[in-house]
């Protein structure tokens, strides 16, 4: 890839990232499945509980991320790319990665507060970049109920 080329794709991969943690904040499902290939793999480790399970599969993941999130507000945010190409259509990505979930149950209020990083592959299908996979690494997670402490 030329040095523009490559410049437009690593612009292209940032608005797929962007648009992704929107979509998934506003829990707008096709949106979201339209940033994945329809066979993406998807998993999360955690410092508090290790590997997860894979989620194969875009329903797979929708499934997953519908469950995990109903009744939940989040934010999102990712930052600091470090995107590589392997070729004109392959490319891999680590971000650092901030978020925020809070949620109700039985009358009481929660928060969570994670950090970590997404490490993901990206690839052009169709003419667009999309994410071909994704494992979130969570390095810290903060819990709690009632208000969070402002920080």
């Amino acid at each position: 890839m030329d040095p523009v080329e490559t410049l437009l794709a690593l612009e292209q991969i940032k608005l797929l990232v962007a648009r992704r943690c929107r979509s998934l904040d506003e829990q707008d499902w096709e949106t979201y499945a339209g940033c994945h290939t329809p066979d993406v793999v998807s998993y999360a480790i955690s410092s508090e509980s290790g590997a997860t399970t894979p989620a194969r599969g875009i329903d797979a993941v929708l499934e997953f991320l519908r469950d995990q999130l109903a009744g939940r507000t989040t934010v999102h945010h990712v930052h600091s790319p470090e995107i590589e190409f392997a070729s004109a259509t392959l490319a891999s990505g680590t971000w650092a990665m901030e978020d925020r979930l809070w949620w109700e149950h039985d009358g009481t209020s929660y928060w969570m507060h994670g950090f970590g990083h997404y490490r993901e592959t990206y690839e052009v299908r169709g003419g667009r970049w999309l994410v071909a996979s994704r494992r979130l690494d969570r390095t810290r997670v903060e819990r709690g109920e009632g208000r969070p402490a402002l920080s």
